[in-house]
């Protein structure tokens, strides 16, 4: 099918069925897989991304969001290859001269249901990021026949935390991106980005200090009833999940 009518024709009646039926969400993400793995379909996530950006009706939301988040979770891969133009959907940039990273402003045109899919498809490459960065390490822990220098390079690179490069990578650059959605303009988005925190603790070991908690706990006092909801969930799932804890009950026995 992709090969007949083209990668942006699919796009246009995927995000239209799913508009029609929200339960095709989980279906066109299986699908859309298989496309790209069986067909080749390289640019049909980029239609897709294309496709959502241009949805005027907000009908079936949910369904878009979810689906976007299931295919993000099936193929990171592709959606870090299209990282630019995901952060252009979630709303205007600003580049900051001193450490040339970029800042998403809260003040975005876009409707928010496009944001919270966008900020579904960061979380997702952020936890594919970390987990790679995982098996990175452990590969040259246990790999005898490998230089330990070349190994600790390899570590360093993959978490690209101490490195001399101005510019994030994707996986901090996600992070930092879910982090300053919390004080999002919309309180849908602020608690979707804060509901985010709660499904990457549970996943992923998360830094035990940062912005990001600061930033949460400040919503405690959010006007609006389901943010501050949403923001004691997180902080109680980020006590819940930290390792620090178990070490905490275990001093004295």
């Amino acid at each position: 099918m992709i090969r007949t009518v083209g990668s942006q024709e699919v796009a246009i009646n995927i995000v239209k069925f799913i508009q029609k039926d929200e339960t095709l969400a989980d279906f066109f993400a299986e699908r859309v897989v298989s496309w790209i793995t069986d067909c080749e379909a390289r640019g049909l996530v980029n239609s897709i991304l294309c496709e959502i950006n241009e949805v005027k009706d907000v009908k079936a939301q949910n369904g878009l969001v979810k689906f976007m988040g299931e295919l993000a979770k099936k193929r990171p891969e592709d959606f870090i290859r299209h990282f630019s133009m995901t952060v252009q959907l979630i709303g205007k940039q600003e580049e900051t001269s001193s450490i040339s990273k970029i800042i998403i402003l809260a003040e975005s045109d876009n409707k928010y249901w496009i944001r919270e899919a966008c900020l579904s498809i960061m979380a997702e490459i952020y936890k594919f990021k970390v987990r790679e960065g995982d098996k990175e390490r452990n590969n040259a822990f246990e790999a005898d026949d490998v230089d330990r220098e070349m190994n600790e390079s390899n570590i360093g690179d993959s978490d690209n935390e101490d490195g001399d490069s101005s510019e994030l990578d994707p996986k901090q650059r996600a992070f930092m991106i879910i982090t300053d959605h919390i004080h999002d303009r919309n309180a849908y988005t602020r608690a979707f980005a804060m509901r985010l925190f709660v499904d990457l603790v549970k996943q992923i070991p998360l830094p035990h200090i940062g912005e990001f908690q600061q930033k949460i706990v400040g919503r405690f006092d959010d006007n609006t009833s389901t943010v501050r909801k949403s923001a004691i969930n997180a902080f109680i799932a980020i006590i819940n999940n930290n390792p620090l804890i178990e070490q905490l009950k275990n001093i004295g026995d």
